[in-house]
């Protein structure tokens, strides 16, 4: 079973209420009973840990619905770090986006109180590169906490990170 966390907290770094523009509606998958589980406005953030990136999510799904809004929002990393050998032939390299770039989730699943799901692939602001990021995510009560993995698709490498959501008022 796969936790229901991950996925909220992910779809939540996607995107946040600040944005103007809303992506359009994803279709989320599940029982009745594990839908009502994610049902709501969840907000919170991720963390990378090899990318040293950050950001915002955001994520509102209906009681009745089985599509949802929600985005992530990633932000640039605050420090230099090495990307990857073939994705820059192993220099050091400053990170080149300084404004956030807003991610769209593709699919998410809920299933056993969790859930899992994907972005859509987007361009790395550093390599140029190609990614691809899966989550996962447990539902406990009004939060859900989870992990994700980015996978490079040029040079096969892939970094993992952790979120979390919290479900509002």
């Amino acid at each position: 079973m796969l936790p229901r966390a991950s996925f909220v907290h992910l779809v939540a770094a996607v995107s946040l209420t600040a944005c103007s523009v809303q992506p359009a509606p994803l279709p989320v998958r599940g029982s009745p009973d594990d839908l009502l589980l994610l049902a709501g406005e969840w907000t919170g953030s991720y963390e990378g840990k090899e990318s040293g990136r950050s950001g915002k999510i955001y994520f509102e799904l209906s009681a009745q619905a089985d599509s949802a809004n929600g985005s992530v929002l990633m932000e640039a990393a605050t420090k230099p770090r090495i990307v990857g050998y073939k994705a820059l032939r192993g220099f050091w390299r400053e990170p080149s986006a300084t404004s956030p770039n807003r991610l769209t989730i593709s699919f998410v699943r809920a299933e056993g109180g969790g859930v899992h799901g994907t972005l859509n692939p987007y361009t790395d602001p550093d390599c140029g590169c190609t990614l691809h990021t899966t989550f996962l995510g447990h539902i406990e009560g009004d939060s859900i906490t989870g992990t994700f993995k980015t996978l490079h698709l040029e040079s096969g490498t892939s970094r993992k990170g952790t979120w979390e959501v919290t479900r509002q008022g």
